[in-house]
């Protein structure tokens, strides 16, 4: 345990204090991990990523976030999770992620674009304010008072659409021809009881918001090839933030969370 914790940002990390929640976050390292994080963590990791000047332009030019209904994070029983590809859309300046679900993932033999034809684009994406800070006390106000409206339809897009948006997105992050930010240009939500709890959370009429992060190194220290981090975050009906920086009550996990906040990191060790 005490290994999983010797990190730069220990002081912000070890505020995952509860047994039940520090048992989820050390788990199997041949797995993908879906695990919940306090606002402290998470405002760290998007101002790192506003902290990197190319990062910076895509988030305040283009977008830092995005938003997709409820219904979408009901993954279906034959499929292991949610793919969600890292998408640049150059001509109408977005940048955005596409969900797909899958029904294997194999670690060994990560996929390079999408398997499926039918993807789904978020409701709505919004960028970071060039006017705010990047400091953590600005991205946790932010994150908690942000409201976006939208009445936007579900919307789905072919595969070759989206590989035309996963390309430019590499073109981007790979000026030199290595990738500088995400080998694998994409990341994996596991299907398991913190996903669960978080769809009850926020409700039939709720959305999941995303943010995206930046870590170098994950809990051990060692480099990662997907540096980009998924935050997910609760929003009501009405498009308004469930994250307060409060505990919660979480319902199959048998546990009290830290908001309804879930992050993920992918993919797993073997990194090759």
């Amino acid at each position: 345990m005490k290994e999983f914790f010797k990190k730069n940002r220990a002081g912000i990390i070890s505020g995952l204090l509860l047994s039940t929640i520090t048992a989820i976050v050390v788990i199997e390292c041949s797995r993908p991990r879906l695990l919940p994080i306090p606002l402290d963590t998470a405002s760290v990791l998007i101002s790192d990523l506003l902290n990197n000047s190319a990062l910076y332009d895509l988030s305040t030019k283009y977008k830092i976030g995005g938003e997709f209904p409820d219904s979408l994070f009901n993954v279906h029983p034959d499929s292991s999770g949610i793919m969600l590809w890292f998408c640049k859309d150059d001509t109408n300046k977005d940048f955005f992620l596409e969900l797909e679900y899958v029904k294997g993932y194999d670690s060994t033999k990560l996929p390079q674009f999408p398997v499926t034809n039918r993807l789904f684009r978020p409701l709505t994406t919004f960028p970071y304010p060039r006017t705010e800070k990047r400091d953590t006390a600005t991205i946790k106000r932010i994150v908690k008072t942000s409201k976006y409206t939208s009445n936007a339809k579900l919307q789905t897009i072919d595969s070759a659409t989206a590989i035309h948006y996963i390309k430019a997105f590499r073109k981007f992050q790979s000026p030199g021809g290595t990738p500088k930010f995400c080998k694998y240009n994409f990341c994996y939500i596991v299907k398991n009881y913190w996903l669960d709890d978080f769809r009850r959370t926020i409700g039939n009429k709720g959305y999941g918001r995303y943010y995206l992060g930046y870590e170098k190194t994950d809990a051990h220290g060692r480099p990662v090839p997907n540096k980009i981090r998924l935050i997910l975050t609760g929003v009501d009906q009405y498009g308004a933030s469930m994250v307060k920086g409060l505990r919660i009550p979480m319902g199959q996990s048998g546990a009290t969370a830290i908001d309804p906040i879930l992050q993920s990191s992918w993919p797993p060790p073997p990194w090759k």
